[in-house]
């Protein structure tokens, strides 16, 4: 947890349309509001939206909702 950064989505597109996967949609920005932070990180805080590629993100399953786990230095802006 030390430089990671938790997250929730804002994009809720989906990689499919109409059963076929969109080749590359994992190469495209990705937006979501930073839930908390790690004691090392140091370029966002909670509250925070940050893009970064969809590729870096891990899954993290907790109740109330499908989060996300990102390392500081994936995120972009």
């Amino acid at each position: 947890m030390l430089d990671r950064v938790f997250v929730i989505p804002d994009d809720k597109r989906d990689r499919e349309i109409g059963g076929i996967i969109l080749p590359g949609f994992d190469d495209e920005p990705f937006t979501a509001t930073v839930e908390a932070v790690g004691p090392l990180v140091t370029a966002c805080r909670a509250g925070d939206r940050i893009v970064f590629q969809r590729n870096n993100m891990y899954p993290l399953r907790v109740l109330g909702g499908d989060k996300y786990v990102v390392h500081e230095r994936d995120v972009y802006a």
